[in-house]
């Protein structure tokens, strides 16, 4: 290198160039982490006061049939057929037309109300938290002869249930599934 020769401006817009690009780079990186940080906290985790943070358990729900229930002291299950239950007029309409239900929409009679799609009849077995809430809204009636809404049973009750043939077998059922395991069976009421 030349004594006395000074960087061209070329050469010091270059470098300041690197520097301010470096710079960005890190106060990006910092504001990712912190917002990011952030996200989780406010998606579903909870502080435990000492500045620790506990992800709260994932919640899943799912709506469909019960396909039998197996109880004993080695284990719980059910086995549970998944479906996907429409509402709203204009939603079964045009998913009867694109199971083939229906021919077109203007001739598509829909007087229930709702339309149960199950494409994959498969169950799929889920165990049974020891803390298990059972709902139902048709089990037993009133004196007046009105339902028992949001009636909470035993496990022991519903398994013979479905040991009877009870209508309450072809029942559509929303279960919760909180980390793996169902805390929560609801029948669901169709009139």
């Amino acid at each position: 290198m030349k004594k006395g020769k000074a960087p061209t401006r070329t050469t010091r817009d270059f470098i300041a160039l690197v520097v301010g690009v470096a710079i960005v780079v890190v106060i990006l990186y910092w504001i990712g982490s912190s917002l990011s940080e952030i996200l989780r906290i406010k998606k579903g985790s909870l502080s435990n006061g000492n500045g620790f943070i506990k992800e709260t358990p994932k919640v899943m729900h799912s709506t469909g049939y019960i396909r039998s229930i197996v109880s004993n002291e080695n284990e719980k299950v059910i086995n549970f057929d998944n479906v996907e239950f429409i509402e709203g007029l204009e939603k079964i309409i045009e998913s009867k037309v694109e199971d083939g239900v229906c021919a077109n929409k203007n001739y598509c009679y829909t007087p229930s109300g709702f339309y149960i799609r199950n494409f994959d009849q498969t169950p799929k077995e889920f165990s049974l938290s020891d803390d298990l809430k059972i709902i139902m809204q048709t089990y037993s009636h009133t004196d007046d002869g009105n339902f028992n809404w949001n009636e909470k049973i035993s496990l022991k009750l519903l398994e013979n249930t479905f040991k009877t043939g009870s209508y309450l077998k072809d029942a559509i059922y929303d279960i919760e599934i909180t980390e793996g395991l169902i805390t929560q069976i609801k029948q669901r009421y169709i009139p």
